[in-house]
């Protein structure tokens, strides 16, 4: 297996496409242009890989192949280049990719094999990427990718996240909002409002305008429960407020925020 730095590559010919065509293009013409070149460059022969082109090279592996490609760039400290990445997208590579999804970035290709499967469209992971997310022990930016995996493929989950959502330790905001995106329904109306009720003010707040997306009109009493403690600041008020009409419903109670840097900034610049 070849590991060359076709990044590096690209950008030298790049390099020198451009000193020869100084002042040919404009800034937007010159986006357009390199994206040109960067599809020509990989169907172009090249020494380093044996006057294979990298396309062709790279769809002379097999699935297998291509994932340890991935691996292996990682490992040299070459950055994977875009043409290995779509490579392995177009690829029969799902059951491969899976291997290399944990919740940890231990082979440093993780993230990689997450937005990989993202872009195939793959839900074989969705039940994993659960469990992961409600860890303690994901790290930070893989439970973040796997979170808005999950919350664009709620509606097919819907049971196992509501399964998982209450006894998890972690990622409970991401369970929140791909609930709150799930169809009506009791039992993920009573998940979402009980969730609601007892999370600190400032994340009741940010749950609020989820509420409202479920458009549920009967968690106005509950929003409006939490607007009335009069511990909340300015920008947590606003969020209920919005909240409660966007559902249907008013708020009318005068409240006084002078004392909040918040609301004297905004009253300062309006």
């Amino acid at each position: 297996m070849k590991i060359v730095d076709l990044d590096e590559i690209f950008e030298r010919s790049v390099r020198r496409y451009m000193q020869k065509n100084a002042g040919k293009y404009t800034e937007e013409e010159w986006e357009d242009k390199i994206a040109e070149l960067y599809e020509a460059f990989g169907n172009a022969p090249l020494k380093e890989l044996d006057g294979a082109s990298p396309n062709a090279y790279f769809s002379s592996l097999s699935p297998k192949e291509l994932c340890e490609a991935l691996v292996a760039y990682n490992e040299s400290g070459i950055e994977p280049p875009d043409l290995l990445t779509v490579a392995i997208a177009a690829a029969d590579t799902e059951e491969e990719l899976l291997k290399l999804v944990s919740p940890r970035e231990e082979n440093g290709v993780t993230a990689y094999a997450l937005n990989i499967l993202k872009i195939k469209g793959s839900t074989a992971p969705l039940s994993q990427y659960i469990k992961y997310v409600a860890s303690p022990d994901t790290d930070e930016d893989l439970r973040e990718i796997m979170g808005e995996i999950l919350i664009e493929n709620a509606r097919l989950i819907k049971g196992e996240l509501l399964a998982a959502a209450p006894t998890a330790e972690a990622g409970k905001d991401v369970f929140f909002k791909a609930l709150s995106l799930c169809p009506q329904d009791q039992a993920v109306y009573d998940y979402l409002i009980n969730e609601f009720k007892n999370a600190p003010v400032h994340v009741a707040a940010f749950y609020a305008g989820m509420l409202a997306d479920y458009g549920d009109e009967r968690a106005i009493e509950a929003i409006t429960a939490r607007i009335n403690d009069g511990e909340i600041n300015y920008a947590d008020f606003v969020e209920f407020k919005l909240a409660i009409e966007a559902l249907g419903g008013t708020y009318e109670d005068d409240r006084d925020f002078s004392y909040d840097d918040t609301y004297i900034k905004k009253k300062n610049y309006s």
